[in-house]
């Protein structure tokens, strides 16, 4: 059964495709009928199955897929072939880009930007505030190139992983 539809508001990503703004269209989890949701680029952004949710200013677009009871919220933007699936909550200014997977209790936000192969489960949290380039206008990626966040690692500050790079377990990395 259908839980959302597509509204006639629309936001112009900077490469030109379009995502439009969603609404319930009935009750599940801590949404309800006639909530106004974030944005999608194509209804299968988002699954009519589960409780997940894509709140506030948020957007799915590409081929990413919200999924579960996964939550994206606040400004946050998945895209590319992103997978949010269980409980995952994605939120602040994160930005998820190119093959992204986040599932189990894991959290991302305070603009945060992962890309290219990473894989963040369980119960961790990355929290880890982006560089930018020189001009000040490009972000630098803290995640990419296969790394893996799992089991309850906590990643704050300005962290940067890639590679084959692994946090797991207990582990706790802060940039201080």
């Amino acid at each position: 059964m259908q839980k959302f539809i597509l509204l006639t508001q629309e936001l112009r990503l900077d490469d030109g495709r379009v995502v439009k703004r969603i609404m319930a269209v009935r009750d599940f989890g801590n949404v309800k009928k006639g909530d106004i949701g974030g944005f999608v680029e194509w209804t299968s952004n988002l699954s009519h199955v589960g409780n997940c949710w894509i709140a506030d200013n948020a957007i799915a677009a590409g081929w990413s897929r919200i999924s579960g009871d996964a939550l994206l919220k606040d400004h946050a933007k998945c895209d590319g072939y992103v997978l949010a699936c269980d409980r995952a909550v994605i939120g602040d200014d994160t930005l998820l880009e190119g093959r992204v997977a986040v599932s189990g209790d894991a959290q991302i936000g305070l603009h945060s930007y992962l890309r290219d192969g990473v894989v963040v489960r369980d119960h961790a949290m990355v929290f880890c505030r982006c560089r930018y380039s020189n001009s000040g206008k490009t972000r630098v990626p803290n995640l990419f190139e296969q790394a893996t966040v799992r089991g309850n690692a906590n990643l704050e500050g300005r962290i940067s992983m890639s590679g084959t790079s692994t946090a797991g377990d207990d582990t706790t990395l802060r940039d201080k």
